[in-house]
């Protein structure tokens, strides 16, 4: 019985034939134990410094305004804006209008455009609502629920989209107006 241990023992996992004395293990543990150090030291190093990995302001702008050539689009199918009016068949909206000025800088402007409302305009409503299997309810997923134009206020901020470019039209039909959040 006493040669069957010596047998076990011999060929125990830390005895001389074990796994742990083989090179190539005794590399992975010291390539595994350098790797888990330096990740330890860059997290610490991180923390310590308070950065944050974004680009500062003045790198953005260089990035967008850099490019000499700005293409505006040539067509335009939505515009977003507040509601300044409403009624049965048309809302009146302060759309916001990204144009070029006489130098090629694009400059924002409002502009008021009437919106026709048929029948078959879609109206829906944008909201978040609280996602299905989110363990601490922070998690949120956009919600899109069919309104009438009822629902429609002055002030709303909503999107109007049309299946026809309304780029340079004061009145246009819609066929779909989102309420925004």
């Amino acid at each position: 019985m006493k040669e069957k241990r010596k047998n076990f023992r011999h060929h125990s996992v830390w005895g001389k034939k074990g796994f742990a004395k083989t090179p190539l293990v005794v590399a992975f543990v010291i390539i595994a134990l350098t790797v888990g150090v330096a990740a330890i030291l860059e997290i610490k190093s991180y923390k310590q410094s308070g950065s944050t990995p974004e680009l500062n302001e003045s790198e953005t702008d260089k990035s967008l305004n850099g490019s000499k050539e700005l293409v505006l689009p040539r067509v335009t199918y939505n515009l977003s804006g507040k509601v300044q009016g409403i009624s049965e068949s048309a809302i009146v909206l302060n759309a916001i209008v990204f144009r070029a000025d006489a130098n090629g800088e694009v400059i924002k402007t409002i502009q008021n455009r009437i919106v026709l409302v048929t029948p078959d305009t879609k109206i829906t409503k944008l909201r978040f609502v609280p996602m299905v299997g989110s363990k601490d309810g922070n998690k949120q997923a956009p919600q899109e629920i069919v309104v009438t134009i009822s629902e429609i206020l002055v002030g709303n901020s909503v999107e109007v989209i049309s299946s026809n470019d309304i780029s340079g039209k004061e009145r246009f039909t819609a066929t779909h107006i989102r309420i925004l959040p």
